[in-house]
């Protein structure tokens, strides 16, 4: 998942060109743009990604947000 964060990405980066290159990687199964992937509707598409394609991993690229290990420590938990 590759995030606008609104305009901080979004203004300088052209997330739909990301999107389709990360698309021709090897091992991608999926990718897509949000534009908050932090949202709570995000995270559960999230969830749900990770559920019904059977991942192992997944990506998000995003923007730093402060604090970092405040941030890291929700979101980075195992999913069941």
């Amino acid at each position: 998942m590759v995030c606008h964060c609104g305009i901080n990405i979004g203004s300088v980066v052209n997330v739909p060109s990301v999107v389709e290159y990360a698309k021709t990687l090897p091992n991608v199964i999926h990718a897509e743009e949000a534009i908050y992937a932090c949202s709570r509707d995000n995270q559960e598409k999230i969830k749900t990604l990770i559920q019904e394609k059977n991942l192992n991993r997944f990506v998000v690229a995003s923007a730093r947000r402060e604090p970092m290990n405040n941030y890291s420590r929700i979101h980075s938990r195992k999913l069941p």
